[in-house]
């Protein structure tokens, strides 16, 4: 589920069924951005990547659709 959108939608958080909160960028939404709403659930894919703000390897949501 979509937990918070940052950015002007541009990019958030969802959160995973083990509660983890996982960043994504609305390019890898399968639709169109106006469709990416707070709360909306969403079926993804995770993968490794680099958090230059916190200097560290996190996760990212890839190929996000809706639910």
């Amino acid at each position: 589920m979509i937990v918070k959108l940052i950015g002007k939608g541009k990019s958030g958080f969802i959160l995973s069924d083990e509660k983890e909160s996982i960043f994504f960028r609305a390019h890898d939404f399968k639709g169109p951005r106006s469709r990416l709403k707070v709360q909306q659930r969403v079926s993804f894919y995770i993968t490794e990547s680099f958090d230059h703000k916190k200097q560290q390897m996190s996760k990212q949501a890839i190929e996000i659709s809706m639910i």
